[in-house]
């Protein structure tokens, strides 16, 4: 129980440094964007040129730029501004990867990305992000020219999306082409959250341990990770080194919590080796957010080590779930199949997921997170199907249990609670005896039962002491709670607020009820019950037990009494 508080206090400081971390990112660098009026866009991939070393017109393939064929860091694009007779202001809208551009209308320059470096705290990259361009109004037909340089030869660098036209429109427009991808975002996003809700609810209603906390924890992050690399995000909050540090910092947070789902739905029997990969991806978060703050090293050069840690948190993962199958510590069938689920569901989200990681180092792609979301919704799937079954294994389990703990603590002849219940609730007063004003207990025993018995066989007896049980029912039920402490012995305990008079008044009403049941009942079995009390004043410190012996003498007292009578 410490040990999983410490895993959870160490992810939530993880994420909360991130949100930290975002904010000052976003504080550093200036932001813009607004929406304009409706109007038209157009996709502004084609047309693009440059010009080679004797000033010729080259066309080359911005979504995959090849530095290193023209021998250089930095090239320089061109394009005409569409023509327009409105004069409205345009945006140029572009997806950039891992390149720092500046955009120039008519030799003025009227945006910038990731050319000082310093601006930049954290992520002292450009990334892969999404540019919204405000065109000055008056510049149709101009000549538009874009200034690309990449700070790492590691990545592709490129421009696989480009669009002109009016911001809402090109919202619009960006919205339509990455609707599917957004729709599944957003649905992962309420379904983590939901998962997590549901994981409350079942652990303080039901007290099930469900695995649903850490799954759910782990799709919400997981969507937002993936929900980053859409244009959408960039383009209400106009600032790209939010987008950049966040997205970077929720991929070295993801295997943590990864590790702890995994560690809650197949405990490691290599403990020290499994948790080698909590320390990894903690240390790894760490070093890489001094390192970013006290230097002029971006995420992006640490990039190979957050790869590492994730494919090595990775490995650990799969060789405790596949322990787990070839060990079994629960031999059931469901427990195994379970299990399997588990090792589908985590071998499909890492190959998917390894499958971006390598498109990272190869290609330029519109959007870099494609597998990861197919990945994370067949894991969630197979995650959440695994604690369904759990739950409803429990709630089973639940449902017998509660029937055995009823069959132990009550009487099957009269359906009161037993022996054994009174004793409980005998120990639970006696601790809580000095919440309530006043204690009483009400002893009673059944008259001539032994005569039934001899005489009329016992059959007859167990007719008498129903409805003694009936009759003690039928006037204590409420603020009361009933025992059938013995064969013919019954109590009533009453701790409230009421006086002694409360239960005395209930005692007479008892006798009345006795002398109705007797109506309808043979003269030679008219039911008999002597009843005594005795009470507990808050101020008294005696035992609850020294009640109960005063309420059995009194009882027999008037059980005396009953006899003289007859």
């Amino acid at each position: 129980m410490k040990k999983n508080r410490i895993l959870t206090g160490m992810l939530l400081l993880m994420l909360i440094t991130t949100v930290i971390m975002s904010a000052v990112s976003h504080g550093r660098v200036k932001s813009s964007n607004s929406l304009d009026t409706l109007g038209y866009s157009v996709d502004f991939s084609e047309g693009w040129y440059m010009l080679d070393a004797s000033n010729k017109a080259v066309s080359p393939d911005i979504s995959r730029i090849d530095f290193n064929k023209f021998n250089t860091d930095k090239l320089t694009l061109y394009h005409y501004i569409p023509t327009s007779t409105d004069n409205i202001q345009r945006t140029l809208a572009l997806h950039t990867n891992n390149i720092s551009i500046a955009v120039y209308v008519d030799n003025e320059k009227i945006y910038a990305h990731g050319e000082d470096l310093s601006l930049y705290p954290f992520s002292k990259a450009p990334g892969s992000t999404w540019h919204f361009v405000k065109i000055p109004a008056k510049t149709s037909g101009a000549l538009i020219c874009m200034e690309i340089s990449r700070h790492f030869r590691d990545s592709i660098g490129g421009i696989p999306s480009v669009y002109f036209g009016e911001s809402a429109v090109i919202l619009k427009r960006l919205i339509a082409a990455y609707a599917p991808e957004l729709f599944l975002c957003i649905i992962l996003i309420l379904i983590g959250i939901s998962y997590c809700l549901m994981h409350i609810l079942f652990n303080s209603a039901f007290h099930a341990n469900t695995q649903l906390f850490y799954i759910g924890m782990f799709t919400t992050i997981s969507a937002l990770y993936s929900l980053m690399h859409l244009p959408t995000p960039i383009f209400f909050l106009g600032n790209n080194n939010v987008i950049n540090v966040f997205e970077r910092m929720l991929l070295m947070v993801m295997p943590f919590v990864l590790m702890l789902h995994i560690e809650k739905a197949c405990p490691p029997i290599h403990k020290r080796l499994y948790y080698s990969g909590y320390i990894a991806v903690g240390a790894n978060f760490l070093i890489e957010v001094l390192i970013c703050v006290l230097t002029p090293i971006s995420l992006h050069d640490m990039l190979y080590f957050t790869h590492a840690v994730i494919l090595y948190s990775g490995a650990l993962m799969l060789f405790d779930i596949l322990e787990c199958i070839k060990n079994p510590g629960d031999s059931s069938t469901e427990a195994a199949s379970n299990k399997r689920l588990l090792l589908f569901g985590f071998i499909a989200f890492v190959v998917l997921s390894f499958m971006d990681i390598v498109s990272f180092y190869i290609v330029s792609v519109r959007d870099a997170t494609r597998f990861l979301r197919i990945g994370l919704s067949i894991l969630t799937l197979c995650s959440v199907i695994i604690s369904f079954r759990e739950i409803n294994e429990y709630s089973r389990a639940s449902a017998v249990s509660e029937t055995v703990r009823r069959l132990a603590y009550t009487d099957q002849l009269t359906g009161l609670a037993n022996r054994a219940s009174f004793e409980s609730e005998m120990d639970k007063i006696d601790s809580e005896k000095n919440e309530h004003k006043t204690i009483g207990i009400v002893v009673f025993d059944v008259n001539s039962l032994k005569y039934v018995n001899d005489n009329f066989g016992h059959q007859q007896g167990d007719i008498l002491i129903k409805s003694a049980a009936e009759a003690i029912k039928a006037v204590f039920l409420d603020n009361f709670k009933t025992f059938r402490i013995g064969g013919d012995e019954f109590a009533a305990i009453y701790a409230g607020s009421e006086t002694s008079s409360y239960i005395n008044r209930k005692i007479e009403l008892f006798k009345n009820q006795i002398s109705r049941v007797n109506m309808d009942i043979p003269d030679h079995l008219h039911l008999s019950v002597a009843a005594g009390a005795a009470f507990m004043p808050s101020s008294c410190t005696e035992s609850v037990t020294d009640v109960f012996r005063r309420a059995d003498r009194s009882m027999y007292e008037n059980k005396k009494e009953m006899k003289n009578m007859q």
